[in-house]
Parts: C-alpha cells; structure tokens; sequence
C-alpha cells in the first residue's frame, strides 16, 4: 500500500502542471544610419519557452513629416521581414533597409519610426524607436596623433542638378568637441563651408554623389573628438555625429 501511494504522487504532480505559457520579450534597438539612404535596424529577443519555433521576424516602418510623437502603424507602414533557418536560438537579429525617400534636403526634417516584431503562430511586437534622419554622412575617418581626417558625402538623388541649384550658397560646415552634442554655443572648433560650384559640378560630371575632405589640424593625442554637422539657410539645423580618437 507504501508502495503505491508513493508511486502515486509523482503522477498527481504531472497531472496537475499546467503547460509552460510562452513569454517572449522583444526590444527594438536604436536604429543607426549606414548611409543617406539605408538604415540599419536591429532587435533582441528573450524567448523563455521556445516550444514553436520563431517563423518570421521584421520591422514595421513609418514615415512621419509632421513631428508625430505616437505613430499610428495601422496606417499603411512599410513590411520589411524574413524567415530564419535556426530561429529557436534566435537571439540578435538585424536587417538593412535602403530606400531613397531617406534622401532629405539640408531645410527638411524627416523622422522615421521603427517597430520590430517576430511571428510564430501570433505575432509578438517590440517597442517603438524613432531616428531624425541626417542630411549626408562620414566616409573614411582616419586620425593621426594631432589630425582628423574624414570625406562628407551629400547624395543629391536622381534629380541631381534641380537639388544642387536649390541648395547652392547654402553654409554648411562641422562643430567639434570633446564632449558629444558639440554646437553652436558648444564647441571648440568649427568649420564652415558653402555649397558652391564643385556642388554643381558633381551633376554635371555625372554623380549623384558630392563628395569632399577635411582635415582638421592641432588636435592633443590620445583624445576622443566629436564632429557634427550642420545647415544653415535661416536657421541651424544640425545633422549627422560621429567620434574619433586621435592616437597617441
């Protein structure tokens, strides 16, 4: 009779356990820019009980042009998505994404929200990040142990020389510091430039692509410099940042 009530429990206790709820934690990570026309986006999942394997998993993506702090993404958003081979150990997941609506004058602002989520038999959404889209970007950073050198490069789109000409003798240039954020009432340094006629020559050479380098000089080793863009036809509007070490 021991015998058998002692066999008995374990069994009482299977019986009784509920099946193991699926718990997925999802977080959209910040979005980075690779160049004028192409995000990167990037998410972590947390998956506690991965009993039916991840399906899909993607971004849903919305344009906003009017300061919009909470985007409706029932409202047509853009589907960027993919399957995975081994999405049961699916951890870190990223996608490129290039369109070239991303391209924006230096007097526009354009903000572009990013919503990822992962699909098994329901589908389980991330939180929302947002990034203000940057007028042009920094190619080939070098730095010496008193220099900085780096390209900026401006994509003028297809309508090449109609953008030129609309830009053209517009100030633009690059605060520097040695904390982030540098601006016009931060910085130690600045250089200032105007869209002029190499702007216009790019066109007419035949590349959508205004490409030039600067090298800024009398800088102390060993020391983490920060570089921010800027615009300026009215009023400053700030772009693109990027940081840089000097050697020693």
């Amino acid at each position: 009779m021991k015998h058998f009530l002692l066999l008995s429990i374990p069994f009482l206790v299977l019986s009784t356990c509920k099946p193991l709820e699926r718990k997925v934690m999802l977080v959209t990570l910040p979005i980075e820019e690779k160049n004028d026309s192409t995000l990167i986006l990037k998410a972590h999942l947390i998956d506690y009980n991965p009993q039916k394997p991840i399906k899909k998993f993607g971004f849903m993506i919305y344009f906003d042009s009017d300061n919009i702090n909470n985007p409706d993404f029932s409202q047509s958003p853009i589907n960027l998505s993919t399957s995975h081979p081994d999405s049961v150990h699916l951890e870190h997941f990223s996608l490129l994404y290039t369109d070239r609506r991303l391209i924006i004058a230096p007097n526009e602002t354009k903000k572009v929200f990013v919503k990822s989520y992962v699909f098994d038999n329901q589908i389980h959404f991330g939180n929302v990040e947002k990034i203000e889209l940057s007028y042009g970007y920094f190619e080939n950073i070098s730095s010496t142990s008193t220099s900085i050198t780096f390209d900026y490069v401006i994509d003028l789109s297809e309508d090449c020389l109609n953008n030129a000409l609309y830009n053209f003798q517009i100030e633009f240039g690059f605060y520097y510091h040695t904390q982030p954020q540098p601006s016009e009432n931060n910085h130690i340094g600045k250089i200032s430039d105007v869209l002029a006629d190499d702007f216009l020559l790019t066109c007419l050479s035949g590349s959508p692509q205004f490409r030039k380098t600067y090298t800024i000089t009398n800088l102390q080793p060993n020391t983490t410099y920060y570089f921010r863009f800027y615009t300026k036809r009215v009023q400053i509007r700030y772009g693109s940042e990027f940081r840089v070490t000097t050697q020693p």
